[in-house]
């Protein structure tokens, strides 16, 4: 569980990394929750690269293993089993929604998304909102300041409408066959308002599914008050998305770091 790995305090700080980030109004916990969110990549990262496998040869004897696969001869170990460590990577390609919907929930979401890029040298970013743009270089840059800056000059933020399906649409034909690969985790952040038809994001999430492991996508309004996924665009993507999961606080960022952990590697 990355719970305990990235909390923030005891008491009062800790109610801030529940908290609905659109509404803190504390500054300085806000500040705390976006590095602590790029910090939930790193440890993503470490976390895969710590697997085990148990096999009957190795050099580091599992006991606990040992005992419960032998039970059935009675405890005596007739077979000794060993833990062995092994690296399964992962693929990373991330569609980030910067629409003008998403204003207020990006601060939290940039830093989650470029921690990401930073920890995963093979991923791939790419941003949208009436168009796609990749933006994988930009993502790495050093200074957040600076990679919004070049983002923002390049008028790639905060434009008005989103075309999900028409960005979905523009990857499938210029970059999943160049980024797209069985171990692929899919990764889509965008609150799901869609100005395309529904069913043209249905076909365009299944030619995805088709050509990866796994489609998280990570919604900041899943879970708010009045938020219903069951309407729109959404009711019918659900059916070809591993996970739908809340993105609205450091919290919920949490447990999908650790649905991919646990379900992608």
């Amino acid at each position: 569980d990355m719970s305990e790995q990235t909390s923030m305090g005891a008491g009062r700080q800790n109610t801030f990394s529940k908290a609905d980030f659109r509404f803190l109004n504390d500054h300085k916990a806000m500040m705390e929750i976006e590095r602590l969110a790029e910090q939930l990549a790193l440890k993503l990262n470490k976390r895969l690269s710590h697997q085990h496998v148990i096999r009957p040869t190795g050099s580091n004897i599992d006991i606990r293993q040992t005992i419960r696969r032998n039970l059935s001869h009675g405890g005596h170990p007739k077979q000794i089993f060993y833990k062995n460590r092994v690296r399964k990577p992962i693929h990373l390609v991330i569609l980030h929604d910067v629409s003008h919907s998403m204003t207020w929930n990006n601060p939290l979401l940039f830093r989650f998304a470029r921690g990401l890029v930073r920890s995963f040298k093979s991923s791939e970013a790419f941003a949208f909102h009436t168009e796609l743009f990749k933006v994988t270089d930009y993502y790495r840059e050093p200074s957040i300041e600076k990679m919004r800056t070049q983002l923002e000059a390049r008028n790639h933020l905060w434009m008005g409408g989103t075309c999900i399906a028409e960005s979905l649409h523009e990857f499938n034909t210029q970059f999943a066959a160049r980024t797209l690969t069985s171990k692929t985790v899919f990764i889509i952040i965008s609150d799901g308002f869609d100005t395309n038809k529904p069913e043209q994001l249905v076909s365009e999430l299944k030619s995805i599914q088709d050509n990866s492991k796994k489609i998280v996508w990570l919604n900041p309004m899943l879970g708010r008050k009045g938020y219903n996924p069951d309407n729109g665009s959404m009711l019918d993507a659900q059916s070809y998305i591993d996970k739908h999961a809340a993105a609205h606080s450091l919290d919920s960022l949490k447990q999908a770091v650790n649905y991919i952990a646990r379900e992608c590697h």
